[in-house]
């Protein structure tokens, strides 16, 4: 059997809720509780092959400390295509950048379907369908002042898709501890 599977940060609980966005017809909100700052999405994985990804993030979370991210502010995204999303963006960040494309190397041996997102981001809100310009000005991006917050511990999450929404499960969670 396959399990849906990322990597990624988990964000603190006040962080969560002042990201939380109020509820409108031309969008579907993400939970306070599934939001995230994504690290890799793998795709679907044979559960035989999980123990080997939870040794390889293990091991990886041994070599970076934790990391600083710096909230810029909330987007339509991605950026330069036709926007589905609304982000809450952070300042790009060579330690991550490293820690992604430490990852992504490792896992890379698995032969997994790795996306990287170029941006730092964490999902806000999906359009429910392709909104016009007009659409778009009705939207107002809430203004939120989020302090700068440390990133220690990486987390590995099943993605379980249902008609409500995603519902994200906490796998595995280890530490970034470089000694």
């Amino acid at each position: 059997m396959k399990k849906r599977l990322f990597i990624a940060f988990d964000l603190p609980g006040e962080m969560k809720e002042k990201l939380k966005l109020t509820s409108d017809p031309l969008l579907r909100t993400i939970s306070p509780e599934n939001l995230h700052i994504t690290i890799l999405f793998l795709g679907y994985i044979e559960e035989e092959k999980i123990p080997e990804i939870y040794e390889a993030i293990r091991e990886i979370s041994q070599e970076f400390p934790p990391i600083n991210f710096k909230f810029e502010n909330i987007i339509f995204a991605p950026p330069g295509k036709q926007f589905r999303m609304i982000w809450a963006l952070f300042a790009k960040n060579r330690f991550y950048e490293n820690l992604v494309n430490k990852i992504a190397a490792e896992l890379k041996e698995f032969k997994l379907h790795v996306h990287k997102e170029k941006n730092i981001h964490i999902n806000l809100a999906r359009f429910k369908r392709l909104l016009t310009k007009e659409d778009l000005e009705e939207i107002k991006l809430p203004e939120v002042k989020i302090e700068n917050f440390k990133a220690d511990k990486i987390t590995l999450f099943e993605s379980k898709l249902r008609r409500s929404g995603p519902i994200y499960k906490k796998l595995v969670e280890y530490s970034l501890n470089l000694k």
